[in-house]
């Protein structure tokens, strides 16, 4: 494995048709820099939106306007970029300190789900009965899409790729580190999955709500856990958002790097 910053746009170039080199490898470059600034943006939008709910769990007629959602998310943007530049030394501690936390938090809130959430959904609903509402021509279609939107969960895998040329012994960590990674965040999802299907009530409700997972929360039984779980929830994205800025700093200077970008040499400069 070639351990490079650039990860995606890097590859792209080392293995196309020397003819397609230069611009699958720039298309490659922009859209995977592009994708990780969204990402970034609708992290720091859902950790908005989680707090929106925080006070909604406790009081349900309450609401942001949009200019009260602007301001928080860039109070979130400035905390992270805080955490990545004047706190970059206390990151790798930081990092481990997030991987725990996960997974107690993934424990945390399955096993309160299965002891508190009622009524639970039947096996014969989760398992075997399959709804198709979003127009699609058939349910393999309506599969298929929906990956896209799940697969978000698992783009932690590539955030290690853009910052290889940090690993000590890179080509031989990095592969690793992403394989594990995925395969361990799709074998926990698949569980999460399951126990959020079993305990977040009619699919009705669901679809209705503005925040399907508050009804799974909701269904506790209880308003000090739903904002509990809430609340760790939102810890654990905005954890994950310190890594995202992290990932997308490093692919957006490494693809400067390479002049792949408007005012590169500006960008790239590390003093």
């Amino acid at each position: 494995m070639a351990p490079t910053s650039g990860g995606q746009y890097h590859w792209v170039s080392e293995f196309a048709p020397p003819q397609y080199q230069k611009f699958l490898s720039y298309s490659a470059g922009w859209m995977s820099t592009l994708g990780w600034l969204a990402s970034f943006a609708s992290s720091c939008f859902v950790c908005a939106t989680l707090i929106e709910i925080c006070a909604e769990v406790i009081s349900p007629e309450f609401g942001f306007t949009n200019w009260q959602y602007t301001l928080i998310m860039l109070a979130l943007i400035v905390v992270t970029i805080f955490f990545n530049t004047v706190g970059a030394a206390s990151l790798p501690a930081l990092e481990t300190a997030s991987l725990f936390a996960h997974i107690i938090g993934f424990f945390v809130i399955m096993i309160i789900c299965w002891a508190m959430c009622r009524p639970l959904n039947s096996g014969k609903e989760v398992f075997t009965e399959f709804v198709n509402s979003g127009g699609w021509s058939n349910m393999g279609t309506a599969c298929l899409i929906s990956q896209v939107t799940v697969m978000y969960c698992n783009l932690g895998s590539d955030s290690i790729v853009h910052i290889s040329e940090e690993v000590e012994d890179a080509s031989w960590i990095v592969p690793r580190a992403m394989w594990w990674s995925y395969v361990i965040n799709v074998f926990l999802g698949i569980i999460m999955l399951i126990t959020m299907l079993f305990g977040i009530g009619s699919l009705e409700a669901t679809l209705e709500a503005d925040a399907p997972y508050l009804n799974l929360f909701n269904n506790t039984g209880s308003t000090g856990v739903a904002l509990f779980l809430t609340i760790v929830l939102l810890l654990l994205i905005f954890a994950g958002n310190i890594t995202t800025l992290a990932t997308v700093s490093r692919e957006l200077w490494a693809f400067s790097r390479d002049k792949g970008f408007p005012f590169s040499s500006w960008i790239s400069h590390v003093s």
